[in-house]
């Protein structure tokens, strides 16, 4: 989906293959799926040294935004970077990204600063800065994270979670809006060794498990295939890609910790 000047587009449009451009959800160099598709090859160079991989990452160039779900991904992807070969060249983009959360936040972790509303879909803010913590050893980014949790997060995961906050909007729970909460939860245990934030991501996973509005089962781990998401307390009959690919993210969190907490196999 990468063209040849670096950009991504997110879908194709035609049985032959050709990208769409133009589309709301598919704009050439997006910065939704370009993120993503960032965080995917840095995770691939990490686990196949493949110089295509790192050619391919290093051709996209993505605008500075003050769009914290994006700084988020890109400080993730840059992590990848780091993991895969340490040095202050990948430390300082994780850095710049995560300062640009962490000094924005009013409370808690912000989408769009110095708004407080929010949505929880693709909320990686916490699971970045976490991550950051914990692998850069960067202990001046645990407090934060801990602010955040306590404003915002413990609150979400007793409450079952929400789609948006601070209104509390239940309607359009889905996998993206709780697999990334895991996450952060998980990263801020092992960052800090704090036993409640285990528990607070094992809650959360309960969420696929039935421990929701809908009181269903959302996730069949024999399969991989997830509900897609909760409305008017009804769970979706439709099981779709991200759901199922999210679920799973969470699952891995999951069966992680039961292992004591160590970092999941995404080999």
């Amino acid at each position: 989906m990468q063209y040849h000047d670096g950009d991504f587009a997110s879908f194709i449009r035609s049985s032959a293959g050709v990208r769409s451009a133009t589309g709301p959800t598919s704009v050439k160099g997006g910065y939704a799926w370009s993120m993503r598709a960032l965080w995917a090859l840095a995770r691939g160079y990490r686990l196949t040294s493949s110089p295509e991989y790192l050619e391919r990452f290093l051709a996209c160039r993505l605008e500075p935004t003050e769009d914290n779900k994006v700084n988020a991904v890109l400080a993730l992807a840059n992590l990848e970077m780091y993991r895969a070969q340490p040095s202050d060249e990948w430390r300082r983009p994780v850095m710049d990204h995560v300062r640009a959360i962490v000094d924005t936040a009013d409370g808690y972790f912000l989408d769009l600063p110095p708004h407080r509303d929010l949505h929880f879909w693709g909320y990686h803010q916490l699971h970045a800065v976490a991550s950051a913590a914990r692998t850069l050893e960067e202990e001046s980014l645990v407090a934060p994270c801990r602010s955040t949790v306590r404003a915002l997060i413990e609150p979400d995961v007793r409450a079952r979670f929400w789609y948006s906050y601070p209104d509390r909007e239940k309607n359009g729970v889905c996998a993206y809006v709780v697999a990334p909460i895991v996450q952060g939860l998980a990263e801020h245990y092992r960052a800090t060794g704090v036993k409640k934030y285990c528990d607070l991501a094992m809650q959360g996973t309960a969420w696929f498990y039935g421990r929701n509005d809908a009181r269903a089962a959302m996730y069949d781990p024999t399969t991989g295939m997830c509900r897609d998401g909760i409305t008017d307390g009804k769970a979706s009959l439709n099981y779709g890609a991200e759901s199922s690919i999210e679920a799973g993210f969470a699952e891995l969190e999951r069966r992680s910790l039961l292992s004591n907490g160590r970092e999941p196999s995404l080999d």
